[in-house]
C-alpha cells in the first residue's frame, strides 16, 4: 500500500491556482484550497478540494500540509505570505507570480527567506 501523501495548501483558484489544484488531484494528492470568491470555493470542493469554513481558514489550511503556493493577485502576495509564515513555520511557501524581487513583492526580509518562486522567468 502507497504512503499517503501529506496535502498540499492552494491559496487562490484562478486560472494557475485551479489548474495546480486540478493536476494534483489527478495525481492522488490531498489538496486543500482558499480562496476569497465562494465561487471559486464551492467549484473547488466539488472538485474534490478540501476547503475548511471558519474564522480562520488559512490556519487551518496549513495545518499538516507540506507545503501552501500562493496563486493570489501581487496587491495580496505579501500580505498572504507574511500571514502564512507566522502560522505555518515550517511549511514551504511557494508563489507562482512573475515578479521575483523582494522589493517588487512587498515582503519583509523574514517572508523572503520562506518564500520560493515557481515562475518560468523565476530565474
Amino acid at each position: 500500500m502507497k504512503a499517503r501523501r501529506r496535502p498540499v495548501a492552494i491559496v487562490g483558484f484562478g486560472g494557475i491556482g485551479g489548474a495546480l489544484a486540478r493536476a494534483l488531484l489527478a495525481q492522488g494528492v490531498d489538496v486543500r484550497g482558499w480562496s476569497t470568491s465562494p465561487g471559486d470555493r464551492r467549484r473547488a470542493a466539488a472538485a474534490g478540494v478540501a476547503v475548511p469554513e471558519g474564522d480562520a481558514p488559512l490556519d487551518a489550511l496549513c495545518h499538516g500540509a507540506t507545503s501552501v503556493v500562493l496563486a493570489v493577485p501581487f496587491p495580496s502576495l505579501a500580505v498572504v505570505a507574511q500571514h502564512l509564515r507566522a502560522v505555518a513555520p515550517g511549511v514551504r511557501i511557494f508563489h507562482v507570480g512573475g515578479l521575483q524581487q523582494r522589493a517588487a513583492l512587498g515582503v519583509d526580509e523574514e517572508t523572503w527567506d520562506r518564500l520560493l518562486g515557481t515562475h518560468p522567468l523565476a530565474g
